[in-house]
């Protein structure tokens, strides 16, 4: 995963029984030292990986506005089942089927009020899988989302839908304020 933001640690734990929680990411302490854990029994051939969508999460040093706090779960659950699909644990086909969910379709992202809710999960994630699919259009295949995520991972201020509409842009010499909007 090419989105910067590497950390000098990262400690990960698989939690045992009665651990309830899928996973959970912690920024605690130290920067650039993360710890996570997953509960031991969570799949690997899935592409609603847990592990994957944890590891992404200690990969996102950004700071979001509250309009674009679905980016941090939206694509932590991309980049989840991204990974599960290159590293060989789910066929394409499993990807692109997971990532095609209309599962809250009609969901506003940029409700802050329902930032936490399955709406920056899922909607958040195909919105990200469509962005993915008109970079990699806009730049001839020479950029993909990453390039992105790692442009957002650099911005020191809050992130907001103008940052990433404008790293959007920079990576695929597009106009991407009104799709993003959209």
């Amino acid at each position: 995963l090419r989105i910067g933001a590497r950390n000098e640690r990262v400690m990960v734990v698989a939690a045992p029984e009665p651990i309830a929680v899928t996973g959970r990411m912690v920024r605690a302490g130290s920067p650039k030292i993360d710890d996570m854990y997953v509960r031991a029994d969570e799949p690997l051939a899935t592409a609603d990986h847990a592990w994957f969508h944890e590891y992404v999460h200690t990969r996102q040093e950004y700071e979001t506005s509250p309009r674009v706090a679905w980016l941090d779960d939206g694509s932590a659950e991309y980049y989840g089942a991204w990974l599960a699909y290159e590293s060989g644990f789910i066929p394409s086909t499993a990807f692109y089927q997971y990532v095609r969910t209309d599962r809250n379709a009609d969901a506003i992202l940029s409700d802050a009020s329902r930032a936490d809710g399955p709406a920056s999960y899922f909607k958040g994630m195909r919105v990200l899988a469509a962005a993915d699919a008109e970079i990699r259009a806009g730049s001839g295949g020479t950029a993909t989302l990453q390039d992105v995520m790692a442009s957002v991972n650099r911005h020191d201020d809050a992130v907001t839908l103008d940052v990433l509409a404008a790293a959007m842009d920079e990576t695929a010499d597009g106009q991407y304020s009104t799709w993003l909007e959209r």
